[in-house]
Parts: structure tokens; C-alpha cells; sequence
């Protein structure tokens, strides 16, 4: 294969991801989804999406998305390589920020939290998480609302840029 037809595959299979990221983020729950995605495009370096929670304007999460055809190890981990110094970016947020798996042959998304700062790459991810599952969802959308919810508005009272 030779390196454009290779470029293109790997953007082909980044296109399906995303589709069935989307399609999964965007599963009605009752009468709406739980989240409302916004793609950001290939020129932002820490995260692929902003993701809000549906009827909660300004509560919002970062998703890095990595999509997969290499499968599931024998220990149930997804492989996938997500670059240290990405993974830090993103770790290193001060909002809540996840890396999804989307295993590409089987149309299933697997969520993990970018916690900590790694000193390696990312080669494989839990798949303890399923966001095909209406119950994880639903724990994401709790985890992201607590999290704003502490956070509140007395982390940004004084600012340099008031009007009065």
C-alpha cells in the first residue's frame, strides 16, 4: 500500500469513529440525548471533542477519540496508541477529560478518565466502560455534572476583564 492510500485508510477509519462516537453520544435517553457533541477539528491539540451535557449549558467535558481495527488483547484491553505527550496535554486540563476507544470491527466505545500525567505512551484502554451502555452514560453525565457543580462559580469572581 503506498503512504497515500495508507493516509487515506487511517483517515477513513478516523471518519467511521467519529460517526459512531457521535451516533453513540447522541442515543436519546427518554425524549433527548444526554449530550450534545461539538467535533473540534483536527487543528486543536489537546482533545477531538467538547462534548456538554444536553440541558446543561456551560457543564462540558474533552473526549481524545482513538479508533481501532487491531481488537481487544487477550487481557480485555483495547489496543490503541495515543502519544504521551498528547495524553499529558490532556491530562494536564483543568476540566473533566476522558480517552475513548472505538473498537472499529465491532462499533463498541470505551471510555477511561485522563487523569494523571504518563511517562509512556498509551498502547491499550480498559474496556470496563462501555458508552454503548445507557448506564454509563448516564454516569458520565452525573461525573461531569458534580463536577461543575463543585466547582461552582467562586473559582471565577475577580477578573481583570469586568465590566463595573
Amino acid at each position: 500500500m503506498t503512504s497515500g492510500a495508507a493516509e487515506l485508510e487511517r483517515n477513513l477509519l478516523g471518519d467511521r469513529g467519529e460517526s459512531i462516537l457521535s451516533w453513540v453520544l447522541l442515543t436519546f435517553h427518554g425524549k433527548a440525548p444526554l449530550f450534545r457533541p461539538a467535533h473540534l477539528g483536527g487543528k486543536w491539540p489537546v482533545a477531538d471533542y467538547a462534548i456538554e451535557l444536553f440541558g446543561k449549558p456551560g457543564r462540558f467535558f474533552l473526549i481524545q477519540a482513538k479508533t481501532t481495527q487491531r481488537g481487544i488483547q487477550r487481557n480485555g484491553r483495547l489496543r490503541i496508541q495515543v502519544d504521551r505527550d498528547k495524553y499529558n496535554a490532556l491530562a494536564s486540563t483543568a476540566v473533566p477529560r476522558y480517552i475513548v476507544g472505538i473498537d472499529d470491527t465491532k462499533e463498541d466505545v470505551f471510555i477511561c478518565a485522563a487523569r494523571t500525567c504518563r511517562s509512556s505512551q498509551l498502547s491499550s484502554l480498559t474496556t470496563a466502560h462501555s458508552l454503548k451502555l445507557p448506564e454509563t452514560r448516564r454516569m458520565l453525565f452525573k461525573e461531569v455534572d458534580a463536577f461543575w457543580k463543585a466547582v461552582g462559580r467562586k473559582h471565577f469572581r475577580a477578573s481583570a476583564f469586568s465590566d463595573r
